[in-house]
């Protein structure tokens, strides 16, 4: 497992890892940020305190300290938005956030720096032709209507 911050994200060598892997983003009290790849955040906080030389069981810096969350990450190496964490993603149903989820790969597909293009807020609007409404972060608004489809 390899543990960075956030700078040597975009160095990082793009290898073959096990689809169990998923990027997380690991902090502490004094503000210290490091990213790692883990199967699950029990396994990141673990990575990190093996990285910074902490016993995982003090409790003052150990796991019971740090804080993990789930993120994306970019070709670039930039953080993007976990969809949990957009405004209103717990209020939609399975259905709509697996919508949600396929329409941002798609969308940030598209855009060379999709980092410019962050979500922040994300509803289901009912009506004749029922929608995902998506607010950007800065500014802008679009109709979600399938993953291939948004106005």
């Amino acid at each position: 497992m390899m543990t960075m911050t956030v700078r040597e994200i975009a160095e990082f060598p793009q290898e073959d890892s096990s689809p169990k892997l998923i990027w997380y983003a690991v902090t502490c009290a004094r503000s210290k940020n490091n990213i790692t790849q883990a199967e699950d955040e029990q396994q990141a906080k673990l990575n990190v305190c093996k990285f910074w030389g902490i016993s995982p069981s003090d409790c003052w810096l150990g796991i019971s300290a740090l804080t993990a969350r789930r993120i994306t990450i970019n070709y670039k190496g930039h953080i993007l938005t976990n969809t949990a964490d957009v405004i209103g993603y717990e209020k939609l149903n399975d259905s709509h956030k697996k919508l949600f989820e396929e329409f941002l790969n798609n969308y940030w597909a598209v855009w060379e720096l999709p980092e410019n293009h962050l979500p922040a807020k994300i509803k289901y609007v009912k009506g004749k032709i029922p929608y995902l409404r998506v607010d950007f972060a800065k500014g802008g608004w679009l109709h979600i209507l399938s993953p291939h489809e948004w106005f």
